[in-house]
């Protein structure tokens, strides 16, 4: 590419990727020209305001509740008792309504998804087990056409 090819690229705002003969990822050319450097400082200006403290407490609190109706619904399909995990979740949505910072509620949030992800995660190693007990039970018995419908669920 020559040098008047990639300003023109940049003036009207075209990404340009680089890439090697064999198809490997070199980098990327990406312009900044077209983005509205107004709409940037306002939104910095209003980033630690009280208007977008009670905007991220509203949305954290509807994404943590979210959190623990996911892990409910799973574990009770799975006939499992409501876990720590729920708990701690319930906790962390308690908690939001104290924040008067933003990075308190980022906390919060990167706590909440830490334990969600480690409930989502057991869930599936639990079910995993079932799975495997049921193959082992099937190869003891031979009971194949009752195993094949229950792992196929």
């Amino acid at each position: 590419m020559t040098t008047q090819c990639i300003q023109e690229c940049l003036k009207r705002g075209i990404p340009v990727s680089f890439m090697s003969k064999g198809g490997r990822y070199f980098g990327r050319l990406h312009s900044t020209g077209h983005i509205n450097t107004e709409r940037q400082r306002m939104q910095c200006a209003l980033y630690d305001t009280d208007f977008s403290v009670e905007l991220a407490k509203r949305i954290m609190s509807a994404k943590l509740r979210n959190q623990g109706v996911v892990l409910r619904r799973y574990e009770k399909s799975n006939n499992l008792e409501e876990s720590e995990n729920i708990k701690a979740i319930k906790r962390y949505r308690e908690k939001l309504n104290q924040c008067t910072r933003i990075d308190e509620i980022m906390g919060y949030e990167g706590q909440a998804a830490k334990t969600y992800f480690e409930g989502i995660s057991a869930g599936f190693c639990k079910r995993k087990r079932q799975l495997t007990s049921l193959q082992d039970y099937r190869q003891r018995t031979g009971d194949i056409i009752w195993c094949t419908d229950i792992i196929r669920y």
